[in-house]
This record gives C-alpha cells, structure tokens and sequence, in this order.
C-alpha cells in the first residue's frame, strides 16, 4: 500500500511540473503579444510601419535574449568546473556589454530606415512603461 501511495504521490508531483512548465511557456507568450499590441498602439503604427517595424525590433530582442542567456549560462557554469579562470569569465562578461551596446547601435540604425526618430524616442518610452505595468500585473 505504501508502494503504491508513493508512486501515486511521484505521479501527482510530476503532472503538476510539467503543467508548471507549460504554463510558463504560455505566459511568454501572452506577454510578447501583449507587448506587440502595447507598443503597435503606443506608436500608433501604420500597416507599412508595423511590416517594416517588426521583423527589425524582432531580430533585435532576439540578439539580445541569446547574449543574455549566453550570460547567464557562463556565470551558472562558472562554480560547477573547478578548473575555471574566473578572471577570463569576467572578460568575456565585460566584452558581452561592449556587444550588447553595438546591438542597441545597429537596432537604432535600422530603426531610423522605418520610423522617425519621434516614433523612436517613443519606443524606448514604451518599452520602460509596458515593463512597469506589467510588473505592476505580475505583483497583483
């Protein structure tokens, strides 16, 4: 009976992960098309502006979101393999903003071939307001 319970216990605990899981998935996803609806809005884009805006600012938080995990991942890794240079970690940590800040350079080129710079300064007022709102939902 103990046998069984156990198993039962194990089985009820890993739905409920794996439902964790997907629903983390789901809410990235609810927040990035929230977010495209928020900053369509804000900017009041055109259908020109927004065909010509989106696969700009997508291949932008695309480049950012793969440096920040990349990031993350060698500052995770650091402690696990003894054999580390810690001072080569702290490189490659400063290097990583130096090419963060040529991503935001190359982001605001492309930006100024489809909107004017109004539309711009805009955008990055929207991003900061579309964050605070929406730690102010998450904290609700």
């Amino acid at each position: 009976m103990k046998k069984w319970t156990l198993i039962l216990l194990i089985s009820i605990i890993s739905i409920g992960s794996f439902a964790q899981n997907g629903h983390c998935r789901m809410n990235r996803k609810k927040i990035k098309a929230e977010r495209i609806a928020y900053i369509t809005q804000d900017l009041n884009l055109t259908v020109k502006e927004a065909q010509a805006f989106w696969p700009v600012y997508n291949k932008y938080t695309d480049a950012l979101e793969k440096l920040r995990k990349e990031n993350h991942q060698r500052i995770r890794n650091a402690f696990d393999d003894k054999s580390n240079n810690y001072n080569d970690i702290l490189k490659k940590q400063y290097l990583s903003f130096d090419e963060e800040a040529q991503i935001k350079k190359e982001f605001q080129n492309a930006l100024k071939k489809v909107l004017s710079a109004e539309k711009i300064i805009k955008l990055y007022q929207s991003e900061g307001n579309f964050k605070r709102n929406l730690i102010k939902k998450m904290r609700k």
